[in-house]
């Protein structure tokens, strides 16, 4: 039986952007591409930004006060006076299965 010790959450700092934009790029499919520009921006506007370990996993999410352009994230802007919008959870393919994405959700 192989065990996973539990990493610690993280808040995400500057020096992590590197990797979060490399994991963020490998999912564009189903995210969306970024430059570093572009999720430095996302990043200063975010709400809550954490990570799991070297990069195993993040969530990016804003407030109803983000300067975010995302017509999903409009949305809820247009309906509820205030919110928490999940723009996106990452896992990396080698740690999936461990439970990160509950995690962040469960800290959220």
């Amino acid at each position: 039986m192989v065990t996973h010790e539990l990493l610690p959450i993280e808040r995400v700092s500057p020096a992590d952007e590197p990797a979060i934009l490399a994991l963020n790029n490998e999912h564009a499919a189903e995210l969306s591409w970024l430059e570093p520009e572009r999720l430095s921006f996302l990043l200063g506007e975010a709400f809550y930004t954490r990570r799991i370990g070297a990069l195993g996993a993040f969530i990016l999410c804003f407030d109803q006060d983000a300067n975010y352009d995302s017509p999903n994230f409009l949305w809820f802007r247009e309906r509820y006076p205030r919110f928490v919008y999940v723009d996106r959870v990452v896992v990396a393919a080698a740690a999936r299965g461990r439970g990160h994405a509950r995690r962040l959700y469960e800290d959220l």
